[in-house]
């Protein structure tokens, strides 16, 4: 039991518990901000859609697009 108390793990070990445990914030990262970025252009085409069917017929023939 004493002999378990001076036995340090080694840094390698340390790296990669440290590494494990970062790595699921990162992914959870990165997934929002895809999230975010597809949400950003969903809204811009929601926008361009609302801007056409804004404009009167005898604007521009294809304005219903």
């Amino acid at each position: 039991m004493l002999n378990d108390l001076f036995n340090a793990p080694s840094p390698d070990q340390i790296s990669q518990v440290i590494s494990h445990a970062i790595a699921p914030s990162f992914l959870l990262g990165v997934v929002a901000s895809f999230v975010s970025m597809l949400f950003t252009r969903l809204t811009n085409i929601l926008d361009r859609i609302r801007d056409l069917n804004a404009l009167p017929e005898k604007v521009h023939p294809m304005s219903h697009l």
